[in-house]
């Protein structure tokens, strides 16, 4: 009997002991991946009435007919969205989680370049020689006003929109308060407003755009914004919508 209780008692020990060590193991796992996911996190932007069922599940906030959501990068080119459950097991509020997107998301180097510039580097990438690269763009006398913001991956560089340094750096390189066409969650395109563009149809434009090339997970919206270059803000370009213009709004996803 009472070797049968010590062996029980050592049993119990070991058990204990093997307990402890594995709850330690996972608690420096979850640690450890807090911290991973938190350096990775950054803004993506989506459409919001056609992800509204993502929405329910997942920390965002809207701008506009916008949403903005986050992201973690896996790796070079992936990521997966951050939902509320995920917060649950980071121990992080959704509040949390967005604001460290955001702070991630300042930090990215995104790019404003004149349209001109993207068609001759994209020749250049398809290997025709600089020469005659120049040579067909003075030919063909190729003056534009379009701008193309995104990030250095060009993945998700529509969320140039939330990065206050990145759209007062397109105001420095324009020169003028612009208008925004949302090409896709990639990039946006820049128009100035100076250029006396008609919105009704900068918006005819994106709409087709959005119809025959923008495959429907990468659509934004049909609407054009316009950033002003002295209230930093960013509202619909035409009085229509501007009427249902809401701004920034608060954020939605699960509080502890």
């Amino acid at each position: 009997m009472l070797s049968g209780r010590i062996y029980r008692s050592q049993t119990c020990e070991r058990s204990r002991r093997i307990f402890e060590k594995c709850q330690t193991k996972y608690v420096r796992q979850v640690r450890n991946f807090s911290a991973g996911c938190q350096k990775n996190l950054y803004c993506a932007i989506i459409n919001a009435e056609e992800n509204e069922e993502l929405l329910k599940n997942s920390p965002h906030e809207g701008i506009n007919d916008l949403a903005v959501i986050a992201r973690c990068k896996v790796g070079e080119n992936s990521s997966f969205i951050v939902t509320n459950d995920l917060c649950d097991y980071l121990q992080m509020t959704s509040e949390e989680i967005l604001e460290q997107a955001h702070r991630n998301t300042e930090k990215q180097t995104f790019q404003c370049k004149n349209m001109n510039q993207v068609m001759r580097d994209m020749m250049l990438e398809e290997g025709m020689p600089e020469e005659d690269v120049n040579e067909l763009i003075s030919m063909l006398g190729m003056q534009c006003s379009m701008y193309v913001v995104s990030n250095e991956t060009m993945i998700d560089g529509a969320a140039a929109m939330v990065s206050k340094t990145a759209m007062n750096q397109a105001y420095e390189i324009i020169g003028d308060d612009f208008y925004i066409l949302p090409s896709s969650r990639h990039e946006l395109i820049l128009m100035p407003k100076g250029k006396g563009s008609d919105v009704q149809d900068l918006k005819l434009v994106v709409k087709e755009v959005n119809k025959t090339v923008c495959p429907s997970f990468d659509r934004l919206s049909d609407n054009v914004y316009r950033y002003d270059g002295r209230t930093k803000k960013i509202t619909f370009a035409d009085e229509k919508s501007l009427k249902q213009d809401k701004g920034i709004t608060k954020i939605h996803g699960r509080k502890h």
